[in-house]
């Protein structure tokens, strides 16, 4: 059975962990929560730039999911499809996606899933139009409560400093895009999907260890007596 990830617009991440050194942009990028359900978040325009005409993948958006049980996510088929455009033709861009596996805190990568991988579909100038990435991943072994970290954007060699372009992203709408390069409403949600089943970690398995001190209870005479009684 698949296991589907929506890509929220907004939210709060819970933790921060470093973007991967694939990605030569990364300004504009910002952090979210991803989950197999919707977050209701508005379906928008999230633009990309290039900053040179050299050839960079420039990073829009890193998703982080909740904690995942132990287990090994087999090398499979992961899907990534979007809503995108690009400002001119001679912009050359391409959607863009890697996903690995962290420790519970961001501060260990267990993993590479897939490495910073572009679509082989050159993104449309004259309107927004859906990209169907589909690649093979690499097998790796989750800790419990380790995370997945899914990043999206965009890369290619464009003919101009000043091109960019842009991602819809958001989860609010009834319909999903489907799985292919066109077709679709313009506020469908994107999704990145697994082909395989993920499990996550039973809610409350993770605690970080307590810092909370224990309470000292005062010695006195009559705890004595108690005592010898």
């Amino acid at each position: 059975m698949p296991t589907r990830f929506y890509l929220p617009n907004t939210g709060t991440a819970p933790i921060t962990p470093a973007f991967a050194a694939d990605w030569e942009l990364s300004a504009v990028a910002t952090r979210v929560p991803i989950s197999t359900s919707k977050s209701n978040t508005t379906v928008a325009a999230v633009i990309y730039e290039m900053t040179s005409l050299t050839d960079k993948d420039s990073l829009i958006r890193q998703g982080i999911s909740q904690p995942l049980a132990a287990q090994t996510i087999a090398a499979q088929t992961l899907s990534f499809v979007v809503k995108v455009i690009e400002t001119t033709v001679s912009n050359d861009q391409f959607t863009a996606i890697g996903v690995r596996v962290v420790s519970n805190d961001g501060s260990v990568v267990r993993g590479t899933v897939l490495a910073v991988t572009r679509d082989d579909l050159e993104q449309s100038a004259a309107s927004y139009t859906s990209r169907l990435l589909t690649a093979t991943t690499t097998e790796v072994i989750v800790e419990a409560n380790d995370r997945l970290v899914i990043e999206i954007g965009s890369g290619g060699l464009p003919g101009v400093v000043t091109d960019a372009g842009a991602l819809r992203i958001g989860d609010d709408s009834a319909d999903d895009l489907p799985a292919l390069d066109s077709g679709g409403a313009l506020n469908d949600n994107p999704w990145v999907e697994f082909a395989n089943v993920i499990t996550f970690a039973a809610l409350g398995a993770f605690s970080a260890p307590s810092t909370q001190k224990l309470k000292k209870t005062p010695i006195s005479a009559a705890n004595i007596m108690d005592c010898n009684l």
